[in-house]
């Protein structure tokens, strides 16, 4: 029996049947296929993904159709050359750069990879940059546009603490006078007039016009407005017929968008560029964010989006990034969700459950990356560099000795009491049933902060609660040791040895360790929290580097540092607490390793404190399975070697664990 599949004549979608007119079964093959009646054929997306799964389901019997493999050879070509550019190493000619912008030209003579991620950015149009923090993200996707030739104006939106600190300056540094930079900060009335300023210029300016703004700016309300009655609802991704229940025709409800800033839409940027795009693009459910509804929603001729830690714990999540690079061939989440990973019907009320990754299709889901995503580590581009060390002990060495490795402690009596006293009140609230997502996060949030120190909940006059942190803390007991040992503290005639990172996700907890220290040894630290910004987030940074400023401390907020910081001075990072995402802290981490691959240093030392028989450990144990699995996901499909490592080891690891 012959397979028939040709592209449709509007190119969105790819028809099947069978020669003659025998029945197939595509839905539980293609994920949004459906069967068109009237016709007697499948209509399944269009994609070199669904062509792949076509070919292994019907082999030799698939016949293609002249305008669906005109289609399909021109996919692989482009397929081919953009897998090119992102396996290798060495330089590539960018002629456009060499010959235009000597100052770029000579930047990327050091770092010849980079010249192949511009290369990638400039062909490949709409791409996600996944680079390791550290090598040059920034730098990469200004060559990239500038070799793409597409004119400006530009759009980068990024993380507040990137926008001068990385993007103006970066630009200004790389193309000078050829760059008209607008960074857009301030009231909202400050920030519509500089917005008008940077789009109200001659076509010559706006040609090298580079708009800088806060990822928060594209936030976008959305609504269905049935023009008969005034009726408005919510836009979701559901189909207005089964949302618009005014008993008018659904067909003539239209969509109204409010941005926060209307002079970002309704005209075509040269590029956009999301910065930090794990931020702003990911979604986890049905329901968009504002700001990824306003992201969708502009129109630009390059798309770019940039993140070291793209899949924020769940590889799944890359679809919300693809989405927005190729809305046409990703525009189904449940659709890509299906094609990689086993879905079952097994939640609550029938809701849908992601189970494991289909192995079978792990080629088939690569060549699907190879067109969009740009990935080089450090070790790849540097082997030479000494690797991390992870200081400390693993928790189940006879399983495995080189996972969840970390400093355990043992929590004071004071800590273990009220730890004790908080779980069983979230285990009785948990099983009367009344407890809602917010109250078990809640909880979850109690548990970290008293495994890490004693302390007060105050409950405010409007009913919200805060947590106190107090001594007594086996963290900051074990921390004050540690600084002891360093002679950073104790002893003010030895020299110290080394600077020290100190992180938490709680800005409380980082206060009461710097205070207690300040007042029993006078430590002189610097601190970069939410609060610390601008102007005084960079003279933090620097007081910190200098190696003469006496401040060998830096107290960092996880999320607030996690982003267009560099503290290579530190020798040491010591986590307090760990987040359930394991990017957040390798977002931290490489803010002491956001070293240029070409500069030999010294090894950095990461420690982790983490309190036994606590919430850390299920932490620990979860982040570990996530790592290991976006590893496999961004390096396995390129043969890197620590990812074929990291995932050997949890095969063994689960091997192990299944033979106990």
């Amino acid at each position: 029996m012959k397979i028939q599949a040709e592209l449709m004549e509007r190119g969105k979608r790819i028809h099947v049947a069978t020669e003659d007119g025998s029945p197939l079964r595509l839905a539980d093959v293609i994920p949004g296929a459906y069967f068109r009646e009237r016709e007697e054929r499948w209509s399944v997306p269009l994609g070199m993904a669904t062509c792949r799964l076509l070919r292994a389901e019907f082999g030799e019997a698939l016949e293609i159709g002249p305008r669906l493999w005109a289609w399909a050879a021109a996919e692989i070509e482009a397929e081919k050359h953009q897998k090119a550019l992102g396996t290798g190493l060495g330089a590539v000619e960018l002629p456009v750069i060499e010959q235009g912008y000597p100052r770029l030209a000579q930047a990327l003579q050091s770092r010849p990879y980079q010249t192949r991620g511009a290369r990638f950015i400039s062909d490949g149009r709409a791409v996600l940059v996944a680079d390791d923090p550290g090598l040059g993200k920034t730098t990469t996707t200004i060559a990239g546009i500038a070799e793409s030739g597409v004119e400006g104006p530009y759009l980068v939106a990024a993380p507040v603490a990137a926008m001068s600190d990385a993007w103006e300056r970066e630009i200004r540094t790389r193309l000078g006078d050829s760059a008209r930079t607008h960074v857009v900060t301030g009231s909202k009335a400050r920030r519509e007039k500089a917005l008008s300023l940077a789009l109200d210029s001659s076509p010559e300016e706006a040609r090298r016009t580079w708009v800088i703004i806060n990822i928060e700016m594209l936030r976008t309300k959305s609504w269905w407005d049935c023009p008969e009655c005034g009726d408005r609802w919510e836009a979701s991704d559901k189909p207005k017929s089964s949302i618009v229940d005014c008993g008018h025709n659904p067909q003539r409800v239209s969509t109204v968008h409010v941005h926060q800033f209307h002079e970002l839409f309704g005209y075509r940027w040269g590029a956009i560029v999301m910065d930090e795009c794990q931020r702003s693009l990911l979604r986890n459910t049905g329901k968009q964010s504002q700001t990824r509804s306003g992201a969708m929603l502009l129109e630009g001729d390059l798309r770019i989006a940039l993140s070291g830690t793209p899949m924020r714990g769940k590889p799944q999540r890359l679809w919300g990034v693809l989405n927005w690079l190729d809305r046409k061939r990703f525009s189904s989440r449940w659709a890509f969700i299906q094609r990689y990973w086993e879905v079952t019907a097994s939640g609550y009320g029938g809701a849908l459950e992601i189970g494991d990754f289909i192995e079978e299709r792990a080629d088939i889901f690569n060549t699907d990356l190879d067109r969009y995503m740009l990935r080089r580590s450090k070790l790849e581009v540097s082997p030479e560099l000494p690797k991390k060390a992870y200081m400390g002990t693993p928790l189940d060495p006879e399983v495995n000795p080189d996972w969840e490795v970390a400093v355990w402690l043992p929590m004071t009596p004071a800590q273990e009491k009220a730890y004790a006293q908080m779980l069983a009140t979230g285990t009785a609230e948990l099983n009367g049933s009344n407890l809602n997502a917010v109250g078990i996060l809640a909880i979850l949030t109690r548990l970290k902060q008293f495994a890490s120190s004693h302390g007060n909940v105050i409950v405010h006059p409007d009913g919200s609660e805060e947590f106190r942190p107090a001594a007594p803390s086996n963290k900051l007991d074990w921390l004050e040791q540690f600084l002891m040992e360093r002679n950073i503290i104790g002893d003010p005639d030895e020299e110290p040895t080394g600077k020290v990172v100190i992180v938490s996700q709680f800005t409380s907890l980082l206060s009461l360790c710097a205070n207690k220290l300040f007042a029993d040894y006078g430590l002189k630290y610097a601190r970069i929290t939410g609060a610390v910004t601008g102007s005084k987030r960079q003279h933090e940074i620097d007081r910190f580097n200098d190696p003469d400023s006496g401040v060998n401390v830096m107290f960092l907020n996880t999320l607030a540092g996690g982003v267009a910081i560099t503290l290579d001075a530190a020798d040491d990072m010591v986590f307090l607490d760990e987040t359930h995402v394991p990017d957040d802290q390798k977002q931290a981490e490489g803010r002491i390793d956001n070293r240029r691959p070409e500069v030999k240093v010294a090894q950095r030392r990461y420690w982790y404190l983490k309190s036994l028989e606590t919430i850390d450990e299920a932490i620990a144990r979860t982040n570990a399975r996530r790592e290991a699995d976006q590893s496999w996901h961004l390096d396995g499909r390129r043969g890197v070697e620590y990812a074929r490592e990291v995932f050997a080891t949890m095969e063994e690891m689960q091997a192990k664990a299944r033979g106990r």
